[in-house]
């Protein structure tokens, strides 16, 4: 075991057992009775997590845009070593800190009862590392504090004003009015009020942590009796971080704001939307962003996936949601609950699936408690619309196809496979679209006829109130091998054979005739010589 990994579990030991750590260790951060104290050693920082918890995250970040984050269990050790991934120290310079404690279960179920909005806060701070290791936060500078003065009246001072133990006679003001001059820099705003009905929460403008290593910052800290840091600026934050101008626009990366809130970066200019679990729910953060090839809403907590984008240059009203719900993709003003238009000569709906597995899909599905219908309209001529209808509990069941208004079926489909057509069937015959031509034998196809079992019968679906006559499926293909199968008879071919039988059967009956007028010459000339004897 390497002497980084003793010396963790020896400051871990010595913070979760309660007991005093080896000389050498850095104090806490924290003051007594915090539910949150950073404990820092040479080369580890720790936290004592002291608030009833369903689990912790941390994250820090410091110089060179170093972020870590990581989440632990209740009651698991709470820790950050100070070395990258590739086991290298980290780079020297100011970290933050911030730790997010997820409440416990009793009051998520307070939250599921409908109990007011609790949060825990989230607890934060800083620590500096040189050399690869903590700077002790309790070597501070030291200064001298002069006797006090007190002034019964008005203090007026018609020139600068240094206050500090550092100001010396003769300072330069400069421009400067009031200067703070030392190395402990605070305006503190404490309110005396004794009243309950007066505010009474103390205030604090702070530049730079007291700490050794600590923060160079400028922050407004509440002091009592809510405690807590709601505004910072660190140093080396770039100009124009924030930029608040005469007409209340608020600039992020620019002293010229346009609008009411403006944030420039030179890339990708984002906002992060970040639920920590301190109210107890789960974790999730969202990124609106925008550059130069789409604005998009990532989803940085699975992946950081995309699942929202508009692309540079989209035109007008892509996408509309109108006051009554009704959406318009390519119209400002929609007039039903999904509307969508074109002009380019390009406008279709397109349903893709590209899963590489061949298979049959439902790609489409409508509802309705009724009939379902939807209608086809040629505008260029004012003619008839088309209306394609499913029914199910109508006097006239089926999918059917009828000129709208009319009041007609011109085809109709029934549940049981009927179809029924107000008109003629019409289906392709023309010499240009066949090929394969065999002669037939209109007598060899009379025959086969003579030979086709036919029968009275009902289809099964319908009952025995509906009877028709005809051959079987199976004889019919067996007989003539015609159609896609044996188990169905195409209209065509069954007039085709009908038409050969006809032609075998004329074929037939002239054979006879020929046969019957020989017959009657032979007859006559018998006849005659009949008659000379």
């Amino acid at each position: 075991m390497n002497l980084r990994r003793i010396a963790l579990i020896s400051f871990l030991a010595c913070l979760l057992g309660g007991f005093v750590c080896a000389q050498g260790a850095r104090p806490s951060l924290g003051q007594p009775g915090d539910l949150v104290e950073l404990e820092l050693s040479p080369d580890i920082a720790a936290w004592d997590i002291k608030v009833p918890n369903d689990g912790i995250a941390l994250r820090v970040t410091g110089p060179r845009a170093f972020v870590y984050q990581a989440t632990y269990a209740s009651g698991d050790p709470v820790f950050f070593d100070f070395v990258d991934e590739s086991g290298a120290p980290l780079a020297d310079g100011v970290y933050n800190w911030e730790v997010v404690v997820t409440p416990s279960g009793a009051l998520r179920a307070k939250r599921e009862e409908g109990a007011a909005r609790q949060q825990i806060p989230a607890y934060s701070g800083t620590f500096r590392i040189e050399g690869g290791l903590a700077v002790s936060p309790d070597i501070n500078e030291q200064g001298l504090r002069p006797r006090d003065i007190i002034h019964n009246d008005d203090v007026i001072a018609t020139f600068s004003l240094c206050v500090g133990t550092d100001c010396v006679n003769g300072e330069s003001f400069g421009f400067d009015t009031i200067r703070l001059k030392e190395n402990n820099l605070r305006i503190k705003f404490q309110d005396t009020s004794n009243s309950a009905s007066f505010p009474t929460q103390d205030w604090q403008l702070t530049a730079n942590d007291s700490a050794n290593g600590g923060a160079n910052k400028f922050s407004i800290d509440a002091i009592s009796p809510i405690s807590n840091t709601p505004f910072t600026i660190e140093a080396g934050a770039p100009s124009h971080s924030l930029y608040v101008d005469d007409g209340g626009r608020i600039g992020a990366g620019t002293s010229t704001p346009v609008v009411e809130l403006h944030v420039v970066d030179g890339d990708t200019p984002t906002l992060r939307l970040e639920q920590n679990g301190s109210s107890g729910f789960a974790p999730q953060t969202w990124d609106v962003a925008g550059n130069e090839t789409n604005f998009f809403v990532r989803d940085a907590t699975n992946g950081s996936t995309l699942p929202f984008k508009i692309r540079p240059s989209a035109p007008n009203n892509v996408l509309v949601i109108d006051p009554d719900g009704d959406i318009g993709m390519g119209v400002l003003s929609p007039t039903e609950r999904l509307h969508m238009t074109g002009s380019d000569g390009n406008t279709k709906f397109l349903v893709e699936e590209t899963n590489s597995t061949t298979s049959g899909r439902q790609m489409m599905e409508l509802r309705n408690n009724g009939g379902v219908n939807f209608i086809l309209v040629d505008t260029s001529s004012g003619g008839d619309d088309w209306q394609i209808l499913a029914e199910t509990a109508t006097g006239t069941p089926g999918l059917s196809f009828s000129l709208q208004g009319s009041g007609n079926r011109e085809f109709r489909v029934a549940p049981n496979g009927d179809v029924f057509v107000n008109g003629s069937m019409v289906h392709s015959s023309s010499r240009t679209v066949k090929e394969g031509f065999v002669h037939l034998d209109p007598v060899d196809v009379l025959s086969r006829v003579n030979g086709l079992p036919l029968t009275e019968w009902n289809y099964i679906k319908d009952g025995d109130g509906i009877r028709h006559i005809g051959p079987m499926a199976e004889d019919f293909y067996e007989a003539f091998g015609l159609g896609v199968g044996d188990n169905y008879i195409a209209v065509g071919d069954s007039a085709g054979v009908a038409l050969a039988a006809i032609q075998g059967l004329s074929k037939v009956v002239e054979e006879k005739d020929q046969q019957i007028n020989e017959l009657n010459v032979r007859i006559k000339r018998l006849e005659r010589l009949i008659e000379q004897q």
